[in-house]
């Protein structure tokens, strides 16, 4: 470190000398010194501890246009179609007529009388309410319907049978009331179906194809029913016609056999047809 000694004494201007301090008489080095270290401490930049602060401003991230239409308009799956107000339209097996079997009806007419008995009512889980119990109900109705007597359950089969006339014009109108657009929706619908595991039904067939013929057994059945040689219920008629059918010789199924074949080999000739139309 350097100090400053002045001298008056040597003419008109005064002289300023810098030495070392350890050269500097020590009364000398007291008094002076301090104007000049003072000055240096004066000019020195003054540093400040603290950190110049950061200001951080919130990046917001539009979204684009292209963006937002596309989640805002989502694609619909291939067996969606909708009608012209952009309502879903159901598919093809959710509109088709259920049949009601003999065990349905009889099934029908004994819950209302069942479900308001103590021991066919339960708590729901989910609820908490007093609900009745479709499993308890099911189960008794079932051995119910196993001790049944011959005239109450002729008299449930009939029904059945009358049911049956009524479901088949039920279906012969859903069947035509499908489009090829119908199908092939319902059919997309129960491939995707069977990928991810379910059972599910077979698929649906358009009506304009070509229909399977029946087999030599049923062709025998009809042959039955139109010479009067069988009657009664359908159950009835099927188990009497088999234990027909097994008693008939080679020869004697031979005809119905031969009248199967020659059916089922025009049939292959129409799908060949229909499948060029319809690949």
């Amino acid at each position: 470190m350097l100090g400053r000694i002045v001298f008056q004494g040597m003419g008109a201007r005064a002289v300023i000398a810098r030495i070392p301090l350890a050269m500097m008489p020590l009364q000398v080095a007291r008094i002076s010194t301090t104007p000049l270290m003072a000055k240096a401490a004066a000019s020195k930049p003054k540093t400040t501890a603290s950190k110049p602060k950061t200001t951080t401003t919130k990046r917001t991230t539009k979204k684009s246009d292209s963006i937002k239409t596309s989640r805002a308009a989502k694609v619909d799956k291939p067996w969606v179609s909708r009608d012209e107000q952009g309502n879903i339209l159901p598919l093809p097996l959710e509109t088709k007529p259920k049949r009601r079997t003999s065990f349905l009806i009889y099934f029908a007419e004994r819950l209302p009388k069942l479900k308001e008995r103590s021991e066919f009512r339960k708590v729901s889980q989910s609820t908490g309410k007093d609900v009745v119990d479709v499993t308890a109900v099911t189960t008794a109705v079932g051995k119910e319907w196993q001790e049944l007597g011959t005239q109450e359950k002729h008299r449930i089969e009939k029904l059945a049978e009358d049911n049956k006339k009524q479901y088949e014009k039920a279906m012969h109108a859903w069947q035509k009331s499908l489009t090829p657009n119908d199908i092939r929706r319902q059919n997309l619908y129960l491939a995707h179906q069977r990928k991810l595991g379910k059972s599910v039904p077979s698929n649906l067939r358009d009506p304009s194809a070509p229909k399977r013929p029946p087999g030599a057994f049923f062709l025998y059945v009809q042959h039955l029913r139109d010479n009067g040689k069988v009657s009664g219920l359908a159950q009835e008629i099927s188990r009497e016609a088999g234990a027909k059918w097994k008693s008939l010789s080679a020869k004697e199924k031979e005809p119905f056999e031969k009248r199967a074949h020659d059916q089922y080999d025009a049939y292959a000739k129409q799908m060949d047809k229909y499948k060029k139309v319809h690949p």
